[in-house]
């Protein structure tokens, strides 16, 4: 799949990407309607004061931003280095880098804004100083399979979410940058923290916070904007460093509210067909 990929989009110019993006949209839209019902919801709950009007908007919008970023996802076997350089711009790499530089490792936590996928592959690539992404691997062993190989693509290293801990022990001596998205929803199961988020209760992951804690590494936030199609730039955001606040996963509130501020800049590029808020938070939580 990766080979033929790498040679299909080869040959396919951007105008006519963008164009068959606008075609897939309005099918997703439109004929199939994909998560409709869920992107609305979403979209009304954390935005009350807009209008039925305006969310359609955003709505319409966020399903052109999403076939955008599954196309340029696809086209990632065939993407250059050169090409990258050019389509995401990091602004201030110079600030998670002069911690690196001493040999101080560091956490970087971003979200599923804009195309999440190209901010690994430039922050792979942006220097001699390892990133290793953590992920949850998918249930199909193909797409799993498909998926490491594009995010590895510059250089990156893949570290399944169950072997976090035993990988920051393993590589410990390694000068890095340890990467996640952080907003995705943890199982029922395993929600420790709930803070309020884009005006609705909301469960996060809290093994950000731990991983800080435990190792002193200093807590980045990247944020990424959409500067025209195609084309982005992204700002590093020092959130916290040693000595860290005591109050229990303060790092967690300060993501979420970076996150949260990212996303009402531009509400259209965050990922809102996720059933985010599928978990009911109890009183006593």
């Amino acid at each position: 799949m990766y080979s033929i990929l790498k040679i299909a989009f080869y040959f396919i110019p951007n105008t006519l990407l963008y164009w068959f993006s606008d075609f897939l949209s309005f099918i997703l839209y439109h004929v199939i309607k994909y998560r409709r019902k869920v992107v609305f919801q979403n979209l009304q709950n954390s935005f009350p004061e807009k209008s039925v009007h305006e969310i359609n908007k955003i709505s319409r919008k966020f399903y052109t931003n999403l076939t955008d970023t599954i196309l340029e996802t696809l086209l990632i076997p065939s993407l250059t280095k050169e090409q990258l350089k050019k389509q995401v711009i990091q602004k201030n790499i110079e600030l998670p880098l002069e911690y690196l530089r001493k040999g101080q490792s560091i956490l970087v936590l971003t979200g599923h804004q804009c195309n999440w996928e190209w901010l690994l592959l430039s922050s792979s690539m942006l220097s001699e100083y390892s990133v290793d992404a953590i992920y949850r691997p998918l249930k199909s062993k193909q797409s799993d399979c498909f998926f490491l190989k594009i995010r590895s693509k510059f250089g990156a290293n893949l570290i399944p979410m169950k072997d976090t801990l035993r990988s920051i022990i393993k590589r410990k001596d390694i000068t890095r940058g340890i990467a996640m998205v952080a907003d995705q929803t943890p199982p029922g199961g395993e929600i420790q923290y709930w803070t309020k988020f884009l005006n609705q209760d909301t469960p996060f992951f809290v093994g950000a916070d731990k991983i800080a804690r435990n190792t002193s590494f200093p807590v980045f936030y990247l944020s990424m904007k959409r500067s025209k199609r195609g084309y982005y730039e992204t700002t590093y955001e020092l959130l916290s460093e040693p000595p860290f606040p005591e109050e229990k996963f303060s790092l967690v509130e300060k993501y979420s509210n970076a996150l949260e501020k990212t996303i009402k800049e531009s509400p259209s590029d965050w990922l809102w067909s996720h059933k985010r808020w599928k978990n009911t938070r109890l009183k006593d939580s």
